[in-house]
């Protein structure tokens, strides 16, 4: 038994269950002796028989269990590998920062509308066009910053498991439909 040990790259995990779908996934690959997994670095170290198989392989079984990984190149030196994740994360981190200010420039103005109406005494003169304000920003919100999580909630499913992508998919779609049936059932007079 001829011992290795490599480093792969994992893209895609967002919790303690991702991690242990890749491990899982790792795991299953034939000649794996052991595999750690750090979710905050979105990388893993594996040890396995070279004989048997080969990083590129179990990189590919994660890859297919849907986490997106690469095989980290032994000329590739530490430091910069290193430097690339942490660049790869900054990116995303930013990438979800602007969803979050779209979202916090969708909400907030509606909000406080709301609350400055309502405090002056005008909350009844506010339902007709503040209620088609209020649904036309939560479905932009829905739609834009909502597609990430929906993404990965679907592609959990298509693996046949879920994630927090899941989780939060569910709720967001929950609150709206909800919201949606309120201002139906006020505009046809039910409520």
């Amino acid at each position: 038994m001829k011992m290795a040990e490599a480093v792969l790259n994992v893209n895609g995990m967002d919790c303690a269950s991702c991690v242990a779908h890749v491990e899982r996934a790792m795991r299953g690959v034939g000649g794996v002796q052991n595999c750690q997994v750090n979710l905050a670095r979105g990388r893993a170290v594996v040890a396995f028989d070279a004989g048997a198989t080969s990083a590129e392989a179990i990189a590919r079984a994660v890859t297919e269990a849907g986490y997106p990984s690469t095989a980290e190149q032994a000329s590739v030196n530490a430091g910069e590998a290193e430097e690339d994740r942490v660049q790869q994360q900054i990116r995303h981190a930013r990438a979800w920062l602007n969803r979050a200010v779209v979202g916090l420039v969708l909400w907030f103005p509606v909000e406080m509308t709301h609350w400055v109406l309502y405090l002056t005494g005008h909350h009844h003169a506010e339902h007709g066009w503040m209620n088609w304000l209020a649904l036309a920003t939560s479905t932009i919100a829905i739609v834009y910053l909502g597609a990430g999580f929906y993404r990965g909630a679907w592609a959990a499913a298509r693996r046949g498991t879920t994630s927090m992508d899941t989780l939060i998919a569910m709720g967001g779609s929950v609150a709206y439909v909800y919201s949606l049936v309120a201002f139906v059932g006020y505009l046809w007079g039910w409520w």
